[in-house]
Protein backbone atom coordinates (compact mmCIF):
# COMPACT_ATOMS: atom_id res chain seq x y z
CA UNK A 1 0.00 0.00 0.00
CA UNK A 2 1.22 3.63 -0.64
CA UNK A 3 0.29 6.47 1.62
CA UNK A 4 -0.88 9.58 0.08
CA UNK A 5 -2.36 12.91 0.97
CA UNK A 6 -4.50 15.13 -1.30
CA UNK A 7 -4.78 18.82 -1.33
CA UNK A 8 -6.08 22.33 -2.53
CA UNK A 9 -6.23 26.11 -1.58
CA UNK A 10 -7.16 25.31 1.95
CA UNK A 11 -3.18 23.98 2.03
CA UNK A 12 -1.74 26.43 0.37
CA UNK A 13 1.65 26.45 0.67
CA UNK A 14 2.08 23.31 2.40
CA UNK A 15 5.83 22.37 2.45
CA UNK A 16 8.00 20.18 0.70
CA UNK A 17 9.05 18.56 3.45
CA UNK A 18 5.48 17.67 4.47
CA UNK A 19 4.88 16.30 1.13
CA UNK A 20 7.86 13.82 1.59
CA UNK A 21 6.10 11.74 4.07
CA UNK A 22 3.60 10.54 1.27
CA UNK A 23 4.01 8.22 -1.58
CA UNK A 24 1.30 10.01 -3.84
CA UNK A 25 0.13 13.38 -3.82
CA UNK A 26 -3.07 14.64 -5.75
CA UNK A 27 -3.36 18.47 -6.30
CA UNK A 28 -7.06 20.10 -7.13
CA UNK A 29 -7.01 21.76 -10.85
CA UNK A 30 -10.36 22.87 -11.18
CA UNK A 31 -14.14 23.04 -10.17
CA UNK A 32 -17.29 23.30 -12.50
CA UNK A 33 -16.35 25.96 -15.44
CA UNK A 34 -15.74 28.66 -13.26
CA UNK A 35 -12.87 27.50 -10.47
CA UNK A 36 -8.74 27.10 -11.37
CA UNK A 37 -6.98 26.45 -8.18
CA UNK A 38 -4.58 29.23 -8.51
CA UNK A 39 -1.97 27.09 -6.00
CA UNK A 40 -1.72 24.14 -8.57
CA UNK A 41 1.04 25.44 -9.79
CA UNK A 42 3.18 25.61 -6.40
CA UNK A 43 1.59 22.26 -5.03
CA UNK A 44 2.12 20.15 -7.82
CA UNK A 45 5.77 21.37 -8.70
CA UNK A 46 6.83 20.47 -5.41
CA UNK A 47 4.81 17.52 -5.28
CA UNK A 48 7.12 16.45 -8.76
CA UNK A 49 10.09 18.12 -7.34
CA UNK A 50 9.94 15.05 -4.12
CA UNK A 51 10.14 12.82 -6.57
CA UNK A 52 5.65 11.36 -5.58
CA UNK A 53 3.22 9.77 -7.89
CA UNK A 54 0.90 12.89 -9.00
CA UNK A 55 -2.61 13.31 -9.59
CA UNK A 56 -4.46 15.98 -10.31
CA UNK A 57 -8.30 16.31 -9.88
CA UNK A 58 -11.41 18.09 -10.91
CA UNK A 59 -14.35 19.22 -8.82
CA UNK A 60 -17.67 18.09 -10.31
CA UNK A 61 -20.43 20.80 -10.83
CA UNK A 62 -23.35 20.48 -12.08
CA UNK A 63 -24.58 22.73 -14.59
CA UNK A 64 -22.23 22.06 -17.25
CA UNK A 65 -21.52 18.62 -19.20
CA UNK A 66 -18.82 16.26 -18.79
CA UNK A 67 -17.30 17.20 -22.12
CA UNK A 68 -17.50 20.90 -21.47
CA UNK A 69 -15.86 20.01 -17.46
CA UNK A 70 -13.44 17.68 -18.97
CA UNK A 71 -12.49 20.52 -21.58
CA UNK A 72 -11.91 23.10 -18.91
CA UNK A 73 -9.85 20.57 -16.40
CA UNK A 74 -7.55 19.47 -19.55
CA UNK A 75 -6.90 22.99 -20.54
CA UNK A 76 -6.19 24.41 -17.03
CA UNK A 77 -3.44 21.98 -16.64
CA UNK A 78 -1.84 22.34 -20.28
CA UNK A 79 -2.08 26.11 -19.67
CA UNK A 80 -0.10 25.73 -16.59
CA UNK A 81 1.99 22.59 -17.87
CA UNK A 82 1.37 20.29 -15.58
CA UNK A 83 1.49 16.56 -16.69
CA UNK A 84 -0.26 14.40 -13.68
CA UNK A 85 0.40 10.81 -13.90
CA UNK A 86 -3.23 10.14 -13.21
CA UNK A 87 -6.45 12.03 -13.07
CA UNK A 88 -9.50 12.12 -10.50
CA UNK A 89 -13.09 12.74 -10.65
CA UNK A 90 -14.28 14.76 -7.44
CA UNK A 91 -18.18 13.77 -7.76
CA UNK A 92 -19.62 15.19 -4.59
CA UNK A 93 -21.87 17.80 -5.20
CA UNK A 94 -25.32 16.49 -3.50
CA UNK A 95 -27.30 18.13 -5.86
CA UNK A 96 -26.34 15.92 -8.79
CA UNK A 97 -25.29 12.41 -7.80
CA UNK A 98 -27.54 10.74 -10.02
CA UNK A 99 -25.63 12.05 -12.61
CA UNK A 100 -23.88 8.65 -13.29
CA UNK A 101 -23.92 9.56 -17.33
CA UNK A 102 -22.09 12.81 -17.01
CA UNK A 103 -19.27 11.52 -14.83
CA UNK A 104 -18.94 8.99 -17.16
CA UNK A 105 -18.62 11.46 -20.16
CA UNK A 106 -16.20 13.57 -17.96
CA UNK A 107 -13.92 10.53 -17.33
CA UNK A 108 -14.40 9.14 -21.21
CA UNK A 109 -13.00 12.86 -22.27
CA UNK A 110 -10.13 13.46 -19.99
CA UNK A 111 -8.81 9.94 -21.22
CA UNK A 112 -9.20 10.72 -24.60
CA UNK A 113 -7.52 14.11 -24.26
CA UNK A 114 -4.65 13.15 -22.09
CA UNK A 115 -3.78 9.63 -22.20
CA UNK A 116 -3.92 8.96 -18.72
CA UNK A 117 -5.46 6.49 -16.03
CA UNK A 118 -8.75 8.66 -14.59
CA UNK A 119 -10.22 7.53 -10.96
CA UNK A 120 -14.00 8.46 -9.70
CA UNK A 121 -13.57 9.98 -6.27
CA UNK A 122 -17.05 8.95 -4.50
CA UNK A 123 -18.24 8.72 -0.60
CA UNK A 124 -19.73 5.53 0.89
CA UNK A 125 -23.32 6.88 1.25
CA UNK A 126 -24.16 7.93 -3.04
CA UNK A 127 -21.79 4.88 -4.00
CA UNK A 128 -24.53 3.13 -1.89
CA UNK A 129 -27.57 4.77 -3.20
CA UNK A 130 -26.86 4.62 -6.64
CA UNK A 131 -24.34 1.95 -7.36
CA UNK A 132 -22.49 3.72 -10.72
CA UNK A 133 -22.24 0.26 -12.15
CA UNK A 134 -21.06 1.52 -15.61
CA UNK A 135 -18.48 3.69 -13.89
CA UNK A 136 -17.38 0.25 -11.71
CA UNK A 137 -17.31 -1.82 -14.71
CA UNK A 138 -14.67 0.87 -16.27
CA UNK A 139 -12.82 3.49 -14.38
CA UNK A 140 -11.41 2.50 -10.56
CA UNK A 141 -12.64 4.12 -7.59
CA UNK A 142 -11.36 6.02 -4.88
CA UNK A 143 -13.39 5.69 -1.85
CA UNK A 144 -14.32 8.16 1.11
CA UNK A 145 -15.25 7.13 4.02
CA UNK A 146 -14.30 8.09 7.47
CA UNK A 147 -15.18 5.23 10.08
CA UNK A 148 -13.27 7.69 12.99
CA UNK A 149 -15.62 10.36 11.81
CA UNK A 150 -13.86 13.93 12.49
CA UNK A 151 -11.35 12.50 15.18
CA UNK A 152 -8.29 13.44 14.46
CA UNK A 153 -5.70 10.74 13.42
CA UNK A 154 -2.09 11.33 13.38
CA UNK A 155 -0.13 9.70 10.51
CA UNK A 156 -0.98 7.30 7.79
CA UNK A 157 -2.72 4.78 10.34
CA UNK A 158 -6.19 3.33 8.93
CA UNK A 159 -8.47 2.31 11.69
CA UNK A 160 -8.69 -1.18 10.08
CA UNK A 161 -8.20 -2.66 6.49
CA UNK A 162 -10.13 -1.81 3.18
CA UNK A 163 -12.14 -5.10 3.27
CA UNK A 164 -13.15 -4.78 6.94
CA UNK A 165 -14.41 -1.50 6.30
CA UNK A 166 -16.49 -2.41 3.28
CA UNK A 167 -17.74 -5.28 5.59
CA UNK A 168 -18.18 -3.00 8.49
CA UNK A 169 -20.60 -0.61 6.34
CA UNK A 170 -22.67 -3.09 4.23
CA UNK A 171 -21.34 -1.95 0.28
CA UNK A 172 -21.63 -4.08 -2.37
CA UNK A 173 -18.24 -3.71 -4.05
CA UNK A 174 -19.26 -5.98 -6.95
CA UNK A 175 -17.53 -5.29 -9.84
CA UNK A 176 -15.30 -2.52 -7.81
CA UNK A 177 -11.55 -2.21 -8.67
CA UNK A 178 -10.42 0.26 -5.87
CA UNK A 179 -7.92 2.69 -5.93
CA UNK A 180 -7.17 3.93 -2.49
CA UNK A 181 -9.41 4.90 0.68
CA UNK A 182 -9.58 8.26 2.28
CA UNK A 183 -10.08 7.28 6.23
CA UNK A 184 -9.99 10.67 7.05
CA UNK A 185 -10.53 14.55 6.61
CA UNK A 186 -8.82 15.53 9.73
CA UNK A 187 -5.25 13.90 9.62
CA UNK A 188 -1.77 15.37 10.72
CA UNK A 189 1.57 14.95 9.75
CA UNK A 190 4.75 16.39 11.43
CA UNK A 191 5.56 19.78 10.26
CA UNK A 192 2.24 21.29 9.08
CA UNK A 193 -0.73 22.09 12.12
CA UNK A 194 -3.70 22.02 9.50
CA UNK A 195 -6.15 19.41 8.77
CA UNK A 196 -4.64 16.80 5.70
CA UNK A 197 -7.03 14.41 4.10
CA UNK A 198 -4.55 10.90 4.44
CA UNK A 199 -5.24 8.24 2.16
CA UNK A 200 -3.87 4.56 1.01
CA UNK A 201 -3.50 3.18 -2.39
CA UNK A 202 -2.83 0.17 -3.57
CA UNK A 203 0.16 -0.46 -6.04
CA UNK A 204 -2.00 -1.14 -9.17
CA UNK A 205 -4.43 2.19 -9.21
CA UNK A 206 -1.73 3.77 -11.32
CA UNK A 207 -2.36 1.03 -14.46
CA UNK A 208 -4.71 2.21 -17.25
CA UNK A 209 -6.86 -1.01 -16.98
CA UNK A 210 -9.36 -1.78 -14.39
CA UNK A 211 -8.24 -5.00 -14.70
CA UNK A 212 -5.47 -7.58 -15.27
CA UNK A 213 -4.94 -7.94 -19.09
CA UNK A 214 -5.44 -11.84 -19.63
CA UNK A 215 -5.06 -13.28 -23.45
CA UNK A 216 -4.80 -11.11 -27.08
CA UNK A 217 -8.28 -10.24 -27.22
CA UNK A 218 -9.19 -6.93 -28.87
CA UNK A 219 -11.33 -4.54 -26.92
CA UNK A 220 -14.68 -3.58 -28.74
CA UNK A 221 -17.92 -1.85 -27.53
CA UNK A 222 -21.59 -3.77 -27.62
CA UNK A 223 -24.35 -1.76 -28.73
CA UNK A 224 -27.57 -2.79 -28.75
CA UNK A 225 -27.10 -3.30 -32.28
CA UNK A 226 -24.09 -3.05 -34.71
CA UNK A 227 -22.99 -1.27 -37.77
CA UNK A 228 -25.72 0.76 -38.57
CA UNK A 229 -26.23 4.34 -38.41
CA UNK A 230 -27.90 6.81 -35.81
CA UNK A 231 -30.21 8.80 -37.08
CA UNK A 232 -31.11 10.89 -33.54
CA UNK A 233 -29.45 10.95 -30.17
CA UNK A 234 -30.20 11.79 -26.55
CA UNK A 235 -31.47 15.17 -26.80
CA UNK A 236 -31.85 15.95 -30.26
CA UNK A 237 -35.59 17.44 -31.36
CA UNK A 238 -37.92 20.13 -30.65
CA UNK A 239 -35.60 21.61 -27.73
CA UNK A 240 -35.58 25.16 -27.90
CA UNK A 241 -32.22 27.35 -27.26
CA UNK A 242 -32.40 29.37 -24.02
CA UNK A 243 -29.44 32.27 -23.97
CA UNK A 244 -26.93 30.12 -26.29
CA UNK A 245 -27.86 26.65 -24.03
CA UNK A 246 -30.10 24.05 -25.46
CA UNK A 247 -33.60 23.31 -23.21
CA UNK A 248 -35.74 20.56 -22.93
CA UNK A 249 -38.97 23.29 -23.33
CA UNK A 250 -40.71 21.86 -26.29
CA UNK A 251 -39.65 18.29 -25.88
CA UNK A 252 -36.32 16.77 -26.79
CA UNK A 253 -35.23 13.03 -27.80
CA UNK A 254 -35.07 10.53 -25.11
CA UNK A 255 -33.04 7.75 -26.10
CA UNK A 256 -30.43 6.87 -29.38
CA UNK A 257 -32.50 5.65 -32.86
CA UNK A 258 -30.39 3.24 -35.09
CA UNK A 259 -31.93 3.03 -38.67
CA UNK A 260 -31.88 -1.32 -39.05
CA UNK A 261 -33.90 -2.63 -41.70
CA UNK A 262 -36.94 -4.91 -40.19
CA UNK A 263 -35.73 -7.90 -38.92
CA UNK A 264 -32.43 -6.96 -37.28
CA UNK A 265 -31.32 -8.84 -34.27
CA UNK A 266 -31.26 -6.47 -31.36
CA UNK A 267 -29.22 -7.42 -28.18
CA UNK A 268 -28.71 -7.14 -24.68
CA UNK A 269 -26.22 -4.56 -23.45
CA UNK A 270 -25.57 -6.88 -19.90
CA UNK A 271 -27.33 -9.60 -18.25
CA UNK A 272 -30.07 -8.61 -16.54
CA UNK A 273 -34.10 -9.76 -15.76
CA UNK A 274 -37.28 -8.70 -18.41
CA UNK A 275 -39.83 -6.85 -17.27
CA UNK A 276 -42.02 -6.04 -19.98
CA UNK A 277 -41.91 -8.24 -23.43
CA UNK A 278 -45.41 -6.99 -24.87
CA UNK A 279 -46.73 -4.29 -26.86
CA UNK A 280 -46.92 -0.86 -25.69
CA UNK A 281 -50.33 -0.82 -25.73
CA UNK A 282 -50.74 -3.34 -23.47
CA UNK A 283 -48.52 -1.62 -20.70
CA UNK A 284 -50.74 -1.20 -17.13
CA UNK A 285 -53.05 2.09 -17.86
CA UNK A 286 -52.53 3.16 -14.30
CA UNK A 287 -49.91 5.88 -13.84
CA UNK A 288 -46.73 6.65 -15.38
CA UNK A 289 -44.28 5.15 -13.29
CA UNK A 290 -46.10 1.64 -13.65
CA UNK A 291 -44.94 2.00 -17.23
CA UNK A 292 -41.62 3.68 -17.35
CA UNK A 293 -43.45 6.89 -18.85
CA UNK A 294 -43.64 4.63 -21.77
CA UNK A 295 -46.74 5.43 -24.51
CA UNK A 296 -48.91 3.96 -26.45
CA UNK A 297 -52.64 2.31 -25.99
CA UNK A 298 -54.61 5.70 -26.18
CA UNK A 299 -52.84 6.83 -23.05
CA UNK A 300 -50.57 9.22 -24.50
CA UNK A 301 -47.12 9.18 -22.97
CA UNK A 302 -43.37 10.00 -23.54
CA UNK A 303 -42.84 7.85 -27.05
CA UNK A 304 -46.22 8.27 -28.38
CA UNK A 305 -46.67 4.30 -28.75
CA UNK A 306 -43.51 2.23 -28.77
CA UNK A 307 -45.21 -0.58 -30.92
CA UNK A 308 -43.82 -4.10 -29.48
CA UNK A 309 -41.02 -2.82 -26.57
CA UNK A 310 -39.02 -4.91 -23.87
CA UNK A 311 -37.68 -3.41 -20.36
CA UNK A 312 -34.57 -5.12 -19.13
CA UNK A 313 -33.55 -4.49 -15.47
CA UNK A 314 -29.79 -4.57 -14.90
CA UNK A 315 -27.58 -3.76 -12.08
CA UNK A 316 -28.11 -0.13 -11.39
CA UNK A 317 -30.11 0.38 -14.88
CA UNK A 318 -33.28 -0.28 -16.95
CA UNK A 319 -32.77 -0.48 -20.96
CA UNK A 320 -35.98 -0.20 -23.36
CA UNK A 321 -35.71 -1.40 -26.68
CA UNK A 322 -39.21 0.22 -28.94
CA UNK A 323 -40.52 -0.23 -32.27
CA UNK A 324 -39.67 -3.83 -32.49
CA UNK A 325 -41.16 -6.59 -34.99
CA UNK A 326 -41.07 -9.55 -33.05
CA UNK A 327 -39.18 -10.59 -29.54
CA UNK A 328 -39.63 -14.24 -27.87
CA UNK A 329 -39.03 -13.08 -24.09
CA UNK A 330 -41.48 -13.29 -21.64
CA UNK A 331 -41.54 -10.85 -18.49
CA UNK A 332 -39.23 -13.02 -16.13
CA UNK A 333 -36.91 -13.85 -18.42
CA UNK A 334 -33.13 -13.80 -17.21
CA UNK A 335 -30.91 -12.61 -20.22
CA UNK A 336 -26.87 -12.85 -20.71
CA UNK A 337 -24.58 -9.97 -21.97
CA UNK A 338 -25.13 -10.15 -25.75
CA UNK A 339 -28.39 -12.05 -26.12
CA UNK A 340 -30.73 -11.15 -28.73
CA UNK A 341 -33.69 -9.43 -26.84
CA UNK A 342 -36.00 -9.30 -30.11
CA UNK A 343 -35.74 -8.09 -33.99
CA UNK A 344 -36.47 -4.33 -35.19
CA UNK A 345 -39.25 -2.87 -36.76
CA UNK A 346 -41.31 -0.41 -37.44
CA UNK A 347 -44.16 -1.18 -34.64
CA UNK A 348 -45.95 1.63 -32.91
CA UNK A 349 -45.71 5.66 -34.04
CA UNK A 350 -42.74 5.84 -36.57
CA UNK A 351 -41.86 6.98 -39.65
CA UNK A 352 -40.12 4.01 -40.63
CA UNK A 353 -38.05 1.53 -39.38
CA UNK A 354 -35.77 1.57 -36.35
CA UNK A 355 -34.51 0.69 -32.48
CA UNK A 356 -35.21 3.51 -30.48
CA UNK A 357 -32.91 2.65 -27.66
CA UNK A 358 -33.16 4.52 -23.80
CA UNK A 359 -31.81 3.84 -20.81
CA UNK A 360 -33.12 4.60 -17.34
CA UNK A 361 -30.88 4.40 -14.23
CA UNK A 362 -32.65 3.24 -11.01
CA UNK A 363 -33.81 3.71 -8.88
CA UNK A 364 -35.44 6.05 -11.33
CA UNK A 365 -36.62 9.39 -10.44
CA UNK A 366 -38.97 10.78 -13.56
CA UNK A 367 -37.92 14.40 -13.60
CA UNK A 368 -36.11 16.48 -16.44
CA UNK A 369 -33.16 18.47 -16.48
CA UNK A 370 -34.60 21.59 -18.59
CA UNK A 371 -31.30 22.98 -18.57
CA UNK A 372 -28.58 20.72 -19.87
CA UNK A 373 -30.58 17.65 -21.08
CA UNK A 374 -28.64 15.52 -18.35
CA UNK A 375 -32.29 14.09 -17.96
CA UNK A 376 -35.09 13.81 -19.50
CA UNK A 377 -38.25 12.07 -18.03
CA UNK A 378 -35.60 9.48 -15.80
CA UNK A 379 -33.52 9.12 -19.22
CA UNK A 380 -30.20 9.39 -19.57
CA UNK A 381 -27.35 9.72 -22.73
CA UNK A 382 -27.24 5.43 -23.42
CA UNK A 383 -23.85 5.74 -24.81
CA UNK A 384 -21.80 5.61 -21.27
CA UNK A 385 -24.18 2.75 -20.83
CA UNK A 386 -22.55 0.67 -24.08
CA UNK A 387 -20.55 -1.77 -22.74
CA UNK A 388 -16.52 -2.27 -23.43
CA UNK A 389 -16.62 -5.97 -23.91
CA UNK A 390 -14.12 -8.21 -25.53
CA UNK A 391 -13.80 -11.24 -27.98
CA UNK A 392 -14.83 -14.62 -26.75
CA UNK A 393 -10.97 -16.26 -26.74
CA UNK A 394 -10.46 -13.93 -23.36
CA UNK A 395 -12.52 -15.95 -21.77
CA UNK A 396 -10.98 -18.96 -22.66
CA UNK A 397 -7.16 -17.64 -22.05
CA UNK A 398 -8.33 -15.90 -18.82
CA UNK A 399 -10.38 -18.72 -17.34
CA UNK A 400 -7.00 -20.45 -15.64
CA UNK A 401 -6.21 -16.72 -14.22
CA UNK A 402 -9.66 -16.17 -13.15
CA UNK A 403 -9.89 -19.73 -11.52
CA UNK A 404 -6.69 -18.74 -9.60
CA UNK A 405 -7.84 -15.54 -7.90
CA UNK A 406 -11.31 -16.92 -7.10
CA UNK A 407 -9.78 -20.13 -5.12
CA UNK A 408 -7.23 -17.43 -3.30
CA UNK A 409 -9.93 -15.74 -2.77
CA UNK A 410 -12.24 -18.56 -1.28
CA UNK A 411 -8.90 -19.17 0.93
CA UNK A 412 -9.01 -16.29 2.59
CA UNK A 413 -12.76 -15.24 3.50
CA UNK A 414 -12.72 -19.28 4.72
CA UNK A 415 -9.92 -18.24 7.08
CA UNK A 416 -12.39 -15.09 8.06
CA UNK A 417 -15.21 -17.22 8.03
CA UNK A 418 -13.96 -19.39 10.74
CA UNK A 419 -13.00 -16.67 12.88
CA UNK A 420 -16.18 -14.88 12.93
CA UNK A 421 -18.11 -18.45 13.65
CA UNK A 422 -15.32 -18.70 16.69
CA UNK A 423 -16.87 -15.60 17.89
CA UNK A 424 -20.52 -16.58 17.49
CA UNK A 425 -19.74 -20.15 19.32
CA UNK A 426 -17.93 -18.33 22.75
CA UNK A 427 -14.92 -18.27 21.76
CA UNK A 428 -14.73 -14.52 22.02
CA UNK A 429 -12.21 -13.10 24.48
CA UNK A 430 -9.69 -15.94 23.27
CA UNK A 431 -9.88 -15.33 19.10
CA UNK A 432 -9.89 -11.20 19.96
CA UNK A 433 -6.61 -11.74 21.77
CA UNK A 434 -5.01 -13.71 18.89
CA UNK A 435 -6.52 -11.57 16.25
CA UNK A 436 -4.19 -8.47 15.35
CA UNK A 437 -5.98 -8.13 12.16
CA UNK A 438 -9.00 -6.94 13.83
CA UNK A 439 -9.48 -3.11 14.62
CA UNK A 440 -9.15 -1.69 17.85
CA UNK A 441 -12.77 -0.84 18.96
CA UNK A 442 -13.52 -4.83 17.41
CA UNK A 443 -11.12 -6.12 19.90
CA UNK A 444 -12.35 -4.34 22.52
CA UNK A 445 -15.61 -5.25 22.22
CA UNK A 446 -15.07 -8.68 22.16
CA UNK A 447 -12.68 -8.92 24.84
CA UNK A 448 -15.28 -7.22 27.15
CA UNK A 449 -18.15 -9.83 26.78
CA UNK A 450 -17.90 -11.56 29.42
CA UNK A 451 -17.00 -8.84 31.62
CA UNK A 452 -20.42 -7.29 30.40
CA UNK A 453 -22.06 -10.62 31.43
CA UNK A 454 -20.59 -10.51 34.82
CA UNK A 455 -21.87 -6.75 34.88
CA UNK A 456 -25.36 -7.12 33.85
CA UNK A 457 -25.60 -9.83 36.56
CA UNK A 458 -24.39 -7.60 39.18
CA UNK A 459 -26.68 -5.16 37.76
CA UNK A 460 -29.55 -7.56 39.17
CA UNK A 461 -27.79 -8.48 42.04
CA UNK A 462 -28.31 -4.38 43.06
CA UNK A 463 -31.82 -4.01 41.96
CA UNK A 464 -32.11 -6.86 44.65
CA UNK A 465 -30.79 -4.49 47.65
CA UNK A 466 -27.28 -3.87 46.53
CA UNK A 467 -25.39 -0.74 46.24
CA UNK A 468 -24.85 1.05 43.77
CA UNK A 469 -22.32 4.09 41.88
CA UNK A 470 -24.07 7.36 40.78
CA UNK A 471 -23.90 6.62 36.78
CA UNK A 472 -23.37 2.90 36.90
CA UNK A 473 -27.04 2.32 35.29
CA UNK A 474 -26.05 4.81 32.27
CA UNK A 475 -22.79 3.48 31.62
CA UNK A 476 -23.74 0.40 31.44
CA UNK A 477 -26.34 0.47 29.56
CA UNK A 478 -24.35 2.67 26.78
CA UNK A 479 -21.57 0.40 26.67
CA UNK A 480 -24.24 -2.68 26.12
CA UNK A 481 -25.89 -1.00 23.02
CA UNK A 482 -22.68 -0.04 21.67
CA UNK A 483 -21.43 -3.75 22.21
CA UNK A 484 -25.05 -5.34 20.19
CA UNK A 485 -24.72 -2.65 17.51
CA UNK A 486 -20.93 -3.89 16.90
CA UNK A 487 -21.54 -7.93 17.68
CA UNK A 488 -24.94 -7.78 15.62
CA UNK A 489 -22.67 -6.26 12.62
CA UNK A 490 -20.17 -8.76 12.95
CA UNK A 491 -22.86 -11.38 12.63
CA UNK A 492 -24.02 -9.66 9.62
CA UNK A 493 -20.07 -9.80 8.19
CA UNK A 494 -20.04 -13.48 8.45
CA UNK A 495 -23.82 -13.95 6.17
CA UNK A 496 -22.07 -12.00 3.58
CA UNK A 497 -18.64 -13.97 3.67
CA UNK A 498 -20.71 -17.08 3.48
CA UNK A 499 -22.53 -16.23 0.55
CA UNK A 500 -19.42 -14.91 -1.55
CA UNK A 501 -18.04 -18.22 -0.69
CA UNK A 502 -21.45 -19.62 -2.19
CA UNK A 503 -21.20 -17.04 -5.34
CA UNK A 504 -17.49 -18.38 -5.53
CA UNK A 505 -17.76 -21.73 -5.68
CA UNK A 506 -20.92 -21.37 -8.64
CA UNK A 507 -18.26 -19.61 -10.87
CA UNK A 508 -15.96 -22.36 -10.25
CA UNK A 509 -18.01 -25.06 -10.87
CA UNK A 510 -18.92 -22.91 -14.45
CA UNK A 511 -15.89 -22.41 -15.23
CA UNK A 512 -15.02 -26.68 -15.19
CA UNK A 513 -17.88 -26.77 -17.02
CA UNK A 514 -20.31 -28.53 -14.37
Amino acid sequence: MLNGIDVSNYQAGLSQDVMAKADVIICKATEGTGYQDPHLPDLFTKAVSAGKKVGAYHFWRPGASGTVQADYFVDYLQATQMSPDFAVLDFEDESDLANEAGAVEFMRRVQERLGIPVWFYVYVAPLKQYGYWKIRKNFKIWLAGYYLGYNQINGFVPPMSLDEYILFNQIDSTGIDFAGWQFTPVGRLPGYAGDLDLNVFFEDAFTGSTAPAVGTAQTVTLEPVTGYPVTQNFGDGAGLTVNGVKTNVGGAHTGIDFATPVGTSAVALESGTVLWADWGANLPQTNWADRWYLGGGGFGGLAIDPGIVVVIQHPGYISTYSHLSATSLNVGDSVIQGQEVGKTGATGFVSGAHLHFEVLPTPTNYQTDHTNLNIIYGRVDPRPYFVQTVENQRVVDGAATLRVALEKEKKELSILTEKFKNFKTGGETDAATELGWLPQNFQTVFESISNIRKEVLNQKILKQGGTQKKGETTSLALEVSYMADNFARTHQALDRIEKRIAQIDARLNEIEGK
